[in-house]
C-alpha cells in the first residue's frame, strides 16, 4: 500500500494514501473519471485468519486495523466493485484482489501486472500502478468479449486504430445466456475531444477547465440487433452553460447521413460541437467590434461597458439640454436592444 509501513495503521492512510492519489493518478492518465471519482466501501477487519471478517464502523481516520475495503471505479457508465485484501499484520505486502460477480471470468495475466509483482510501498502511486495495470487488462478483456460479434467487433478495431478518439471504455453486459437466444449489450463510452483556439476571451476565465475541453458520448449497441442504437451525448455543465441548453437535444441522430459507422458518426458529433464553438467565437468577435464601433461614434460619451463579453454598453448622451442615458444589450443574433434612461435636467 502507498506510503504504509508496520508503524502506520491501514485504515487512517485509505484516504489519503488510496482514494486521493488514485483519483488524481487515473485522471492525469487519460481516462474517463473526470465527472466520476473512485471510492471505498465495506471497510472490514480480521482478528484471527479462522474468524470470519467483521465489518468496521469506524471512521476512515480511526486507529481500527482494518485490512480489507470495496473498491468502486466508475467504468463505461458503470461501476465495478473489486475487494481488495490486505494482511494488517504484514502491510508491505501487495494485495490480494476479488472481482465482482459479473467480472468471475476476468482473469488478468500476472505476468503483466508488474506493479503488484515488484510491490513497492516507497512510491506513493503504488496501489495506484497497480489499478492502472488492471484496467488495462480489464479493458482488453471487454474487447475479446465483443469477438463474438463481427460487427461490434469491427467497430471497436477501428476505434482502437483512430487517433481522433483514442481515450474510450467498453464495456460488454451479458443479458441473457440461454442457448441460441442468448445477447450482449456493449457500451462505448468515448471522449470527443474540442478545439479553444476560436475562444480566446474566455481562457482566463476557464483556468483548469479549458484543459478538459471535451464531451463524452455513451454509445449502447446490442448483439443481436446492431442497427438499434442508443447513444448519449454528456457535457459537463459550464460547457452546457457556454454551448446552450438544447446543445445535447440536438445532438445529430444516429444513422441516415450522420453515420454507417462508430467512427463516423464519432466525427458527425465532434463537427456538430466544434461548430458550436467557432460560431460562439465569432460571435463575440463581432460584438467587441459593435461595441468599439459605438465607443468610437459616441467619443466622450461613455459611461461604461461589458469589457469581458461586450454584451452591454452606456452612453450619456444630451440633445437641446436634454440629457439622458442610452442603455444597448447585444445579444446572440447581434441585434441591439435600447433602452432609454430619462433625466431632465
Amino acid at each position: 500500500m502507498a506510503s504504509v509501513n508496520a508503524n502506520v495503521n491501514l485504515t487512517s492512510q485509505l484516504a489519503s494514501h488510496i482514494v486521493v492519489p488514485l483519483t488524481t493518478f487515473l485522471n492525469g492518465n487519460n481516462t474517463l473519471f473526470s465527472e466520476s471519482q473512485p471510492w471505498i466501501s465495506d471497510l472490514r477487519c480480521s482478528d484471527q485468519l479462522s474468524q470470519a471478517p467483521m465489518i468496521c464502523h469506524a471512521a476512515l481516520d480511526s486507529d481500527t486495523n482494518c485490512d480489507r475495503f470495496k473498491l468502486h471505479l466508475p467504468y463505461s457508465q458503470h461501476t465495478l466493485i473489486w475487494e481488495v485484501i490486505f494482511d494488517r499484520r504484514r502491510n508491505n505486502q501487495a494485495p490480494d484482489f476479488i472481482f465482482g460477480e459479473e467480472d468471475k471470468d476476468f482473469n488478468p495475466d500476472s505476468e503483466k501486472l508488474e506493479s503488484l509483482s515488484y510491490w513497492n510501498t516507497s512510491n506513493a502511486n503504488c496501489f495506484s500502478l497497480v489499478i492502472k495495470e488492471l484496467l488495462l487488462q480489464y479493458a482488453l478483456h471487454q474487447e475479446k468479449l465483443l469477438g463474438a460479434n463481427s460487427r461490434l467487433s469491427f467497430e471497436c478495431s477501428k476505434l482502437r486504430t483512430s487517433k481522433d478518439f483514442d481515450s474510450f471504455e467498453i464495456l460488454v453486459k451479458k443479458k441473457n445466456t440461454n442457448g441460441y437466444n442468448s445477447y450482449f449489450e456493449a457500451n462505448f463510452l468515448i471522449r470527443i475531444n474540442l478545439k479553444s483556439e476560436s475562444l480566446p476571451h474566455l481562457k482566463a476565465g476557464l483556468n483548469k477547465s479549458i484543459q478538459d475541453f471535451y464531451a463524452n458520448l455513451l454509445v449502447t449497441m446490442v448483439s443481436n440487433d446492431t442497427a438499434n442504437v442508443v447513444t448519449n451525448l454528456q457535457i459537463n455543465p459550464w460547457l452546457e452553460k457556454l454551448l446552450g441548453s438544447n446543445t445535447t437535444k440536438q445532438c445529430p441522430r444516429w444513422g441516415g447521413s450522420n453515420a454507417s459507422s462508430l467512427l463516423e458518426y464519432l466525427t458527425t458529433v465532434q463537427r456538430y460541437l466544434q461548430d458550436k464553438i467557432n460560431r460562439i467565437g465569432e460571435n463575440f468577435t463581432r460584438r467587441k467590434e459593435l461595441i468599439e464601433s459605438f465607443k468610437q461614434h459616441f467619443n466622450g460619451a461613455l459611461l461604461e461597458y461589458d469589457s469581458e463579453n461586450y454584451t452591454s454598453i452606456n452612453l450619456l448622451l444630451v440633445t437641446s439640454g436634454f440629457y439622458f442615458i442610452l442603455h444597448g444589450n447585444v445579444n446572440y443574433y447581434l441585434r441591439v436592444n435600447i433602452i432609454f434612461l430619462l433625466h431632465f435636467g
